[in-house]
């Protein structure tokens, strides 16, 4: 993934979210990978565009977003 449109998304204004979560491989109950990723509405085609984060570009995504602190707790889960 292109870290300059990921820098313009989380600069800009427009309503996004970043979701953090772990993947399991099948194999594994032990590790688990965690992964990023930008939630941003696609007004165009009435969708949501899902934008991987690399894990190069998280310390930049930390700075901006105050360590990703805020989380909104559900019955279905963390968000």
């Amino acid at each position: 993934m292109d870290s300059n449109l990921i820098q313009e998304i989380i600069n800009s204004q427009e309503p996004s979210a970043i979701i953090k979560y772990h993947e399991w491989p099948i194999f594994s109950n032990n590790y688990a990978n965690t992964r990023y990723i930008i939630l941003r509405v696609n007004k165009k085609h009435n969708d949501f565009d899902e934008i991987d984060i690399p894990f190069n570009e998280l310390p930049f995504v930390n700075s901006k977003t105050g360590h990703l602190e805020g989380e909104l707790r559900l019955n279905e889960g963390i968000v």
